[in-house]
């Protein structure tokens, strides 16, 4: 079976896991910019919600963004 996920949000990403574990080909889809170093943008975001006093859906994310 095929499956085609547009988010690769959160829940787009927990979704595509347990479908690709139960033999589902899937794709998803994300919309936003590219990033040079996109391991870096990983690692910033994960510091930015580690480091936010309020643990929000938007605290992995830095302001202005």
């Amino acid at each position: 079976m095929r499956m085609i996920l547009v988010g690769a949000g959160f829940a787009g990403s927990l979704v595509a896991g347990q479908l690709g574990a139960r033999g589902w080909r899937v794709l998803v889809l994300e919309a936003g910019q590219g990033a040079p170093d996109a391991e870096q943008g990983h690692l910033d975001a994960v510091e930015s919600h580690r480091s936010a006093l309020a643990k929000v859906p938007n605290s992995p994310y830095r302001a202005g963004r």
